[in-house]
């Protein structure tokens, strides 16, 4: 969305982006920072109906949802189905989307025709 002079595969291409973000939100919940039963620093998912959009790490291609694993690299639909070393020392959600969808809708009315 920085190019000053976007092509039409350009202006495509960030549309068709901002489409597949939009239905990919995940809502109603958050990442929870909290010690666990052996007295460690740990995550875990709540709900939370007042907690901004988040967005997977990665996504299963078949599902369009997000998924987890551990190195073994064997898909997880939740993130209390990995171990701790992966579940704590990695960033599964983001929020970075966020910052687009405040900048979108200028652009939008700017080079969607």
């Amino acid at each position: 969305m920085e190019i000053e002079k976007p092509a039409s595969d350009v202006i495509k291409a960030v549309t068709g982006a901002m489409e597949w973000l939009d239905s990919h939100r995940v809502k109603n919940c958050r990442v929870e920072f909290y010690m666990n039963s052996d007295g460690k620093p740990d995550r875990r998912i709540v709900e939370d109906l007042n907690a901004g959009d988040l967005w997977g790490r990665f996504y299963d291609l078949d599902t369009e949802l997000p998924f987890f694993c551990d190195r073994d690299g064997i898909k997880k639909q939740t993130l209390a189905e990995i171990g701790y070393e992966r579940r704590t020392g990695y960033n599964w959600y983001t929020d970075a989307p966020r910052e687009i969808f405040e900048l979108y809708p200028a652009w939008k009315t700017k080079w969607v025709k």
